[in-house]
């Protein structure tokens, strides 16, 4: 069921994403997150860092994938303070990482500012394994 779920979210979420332009070379963001043990399963979605937002950016949109297993993928648009941190619990729809047990699964935050005219206008990611060492 999880597998057939995770699916149609990637594939809703291939369609949201293919509707917003990206421009031509999108400034590079500086992503950092960090996993705790209590991260598992959680509806309450990690701290994350983001520097460098290139001006005119509206929001950002957020994407975690569970690399081993790419149809888990999830997001949501958040605005980021101009400090760029996004407080814990504050992504739309969370699902923390949760690997089979005994498995650790590389997972993947990734970054879009985006600004009014819902253009891309900037990338970045920030990969770790799940659970933390």
């Amino acid at each position: 069921m999880r597998s057939a779920a995770g699916l149609l979210v990637a594939l809703l979420l291939a369609g949201c994403e293919a509707g917003r332009e990206r421009v031509a070379n999108p400034a590079a963001i500086d992503v950092a997150f960090q996993w705790t043990a209590a991260d598992r399963c959680s509806p309450r979605s990690p701290a994350l860092t983001i520097r460098n937002l290139p001006p005119g950016t509206a929001r950002v949109a957020i994407r975690l994938t569970d690399l081993n297993m790419p149809t888990f993928s999830q997001s949501g648009d958040v605005f980021v303070p101009p400090t760029g941190q996004v407080a814990p619990g504050t992504l739309p729809n969370y699902t923390g990482p949760c690997p089979p047990a005994g498995e650790r699964h590389s997972f993947r935050f990734t970054v879009e500012a985006v600004d009014a005219s819902d253009r891309i206008i900037g990338t970045g990611q920030a990969t770790r394994m799940f659970p933390p060492e």
